[in-house]
């Protein structure tokens, strides 16, 4: 019978590989919830737009007591070895988007404060929608 060593050594596992697939699906995730935060109002469907209603207050609550910083980005930063990883210098995950879709962007913090204000806007709809309309 073979030992257990040599068993293992004709499973080789590229680490990298799975560090960085595990960090393309947290990024899959985390652009998911982004757009779901951002539309999820413009849906009919009750139960989608109460997922939305809890969802967009517990994501603030979340920023909130994790210093302004959401811990699927973190995630994805240390799968993929960033030194930043988990600290205030990590670029926000939105902040990254924006980066990547404009050759000047605006300042971090601007398109913070745009991002939360378009999410509680799409919040406020949802509350019509759910409570009015």
């Amino acid at each position: 019978m073979e030992s257990g060593a040599h068993v293992d050594a004709e499973l080789p596992l590229d680490i990298g590989r799975i560090r960085l697939t595990s960090a393309e699906l947290v990024r899959l995730l985390h652009i998911s919830i982004v757009i779901f935060t951002g539309i999820g109002w413009a849906f009919s469907s009750v139960q989608v737009l109460w997922v939305h209603l809890v969802l967009v207050p517990v994501m603030k609550l979340h920023w909130l007591t994790n210093g302004g910083i959401c811990f699927l980005t973190t995630l994805e930063h240390r799968l993929r070895g960033h030194p930043t990883a988990g600290t205030v210098e990590q670029p926000g995950f939105i902040y990254q988007f924006v980066c990547m879709l404009m050759d000047d962007p605006p300042q971090e913090e601007k398109v913070t404060l745009w991002m939360e204000r378009a999410m509680w806007a799409g919040w406020l709809v949802t509350i019509l929608k759910l409570f009015v309309l």
